[in-house]
């Protein structure tokens, strides 16, 4: 894996956690330029049932957390949304996906309004210090979390991002 093509995207599966409540555009946008990349996303909720987002998209999930896991996929993004916030937050299984992917290295992208859960996780160890986390605070994330993704894993932190997941 040390050895991943690092000046690309393409092929690199992207998952994204997603509950009722989900911040559509945020979901539509960065869907958009992860796919114009040649990256590959998913849509991972608590069921497959579908999502309804705040602005009433429905959204259709293609994976579960009972029937996938964050070692399927080579990058996390939690898109902002008051209500799914909230329920991932209540759901232990999404707490452990973030987790887990942040003990294999990998990059994590947190959308607005997404602070709470991520003090739930154990990237807040690290917030600041690592450059494969990226929260969304203004016009520069998307090219940010692109980047992040392109290194595949951030090797150097291994010791550091080890965690009970």
């Amino acid at each position: 894996m040390a050895n991943t093509v690092k000046d690309n995207i393409r092929t690199r599966q992207i998952a994204f956690l997603v509950a009722n409540g989900v911040e559509a555009s945020a979901v539509q946008n960065l869907s958009k330029k992860l796919k114009a990349e040649g990256a590959v996303v998913h849509l991972i909720a608590n069921t497959m049932a579908a999502v309804i987002a705040e602005d009433k998209t429905v959204l259709t999930p293609n994976h579960s957390l009972q029937s996938t896991s964050s070692v399927c996929f080579d990058a996390v993004y939690i898109p902002g949304g008051k209500k799914s916030i909230e329920k991932l937050k209540n759901e232990p299984a999404s707490i452990q996906f973030v987790n887990e992917a942040y003990k294999h290295c990998k990059t994590i992208g947190f959308g607005k309004q997404t602070e709470s859960f991520l003090e739930l996780t154990h990237v807040k160890n690290t917030l600041g210090k690592d450059p494969a986390i990226h929260v969304e605070t203004g016009t520069g994330f998307p090219k940010a979390f692109i980047q992040a993704v392109g290194m595949h894993r951030i090797w150097e932190l291994e010791a550091e991002r080890q965690n009970p997941a």
